[in-house]
């Protein structure tokens, strides 16, 4: 198979907990830059996607795991930062939609100035 990698052992895990911790990066979980920075560091072998999606199916909801040696602050941290990065890239979106609403309710145009020429015959 090209392409295969076996499935992320315990030490991948904590190196990319560590790497989250080390580099405050907890309200940049969801982009993609901070995937990108990571693998490029050298943290682990694998794709910033895998890496990432790796994060948020298998180590996100088991962050509180005894096993990654995490202090509650820093699991406290994690847990905050990625619920909030998600808020914020909500409201971009809803105010980015909400003002593409609005101009396109502010367009109007005046038809009174056209005058079909068949309309005055009619009214003769």
């Amino acid at each position: 198979m090209a392409g295969y990698k076996p499935p992320y052992t315990s030490d991948e895990q904590k190196k990319i907990l560590r790497y989250i911790i080390d580099s405050k990066g907890y309200y940049s979980l969801r982009g993609r830059r901070f995937w990108q920075e990571m693998v490029e560091s050298g943290t682990v072998e694998r794709t910033w996607q895998s890496a990432k999606e790796h994060f948020l199916k298998q180590l996100y909801p088991q962050v509180h795991n005894p096993r990654f040696q995490l202090s509650d602050e820093e699991i406290q941290l994690i847990k905050t930062g990625y619920i909030e990065s998600g808020q914020s890239s909500v409201n971009k979106s809803n105010k980015t939609n909400a003002s593409r609403s609005e101009s396109e309710n502010t367009k109007t145009v005046d038809l009174t100035s056209y005058v079909d020429s068949s309309d005055e015959e009619l009214e003769k």
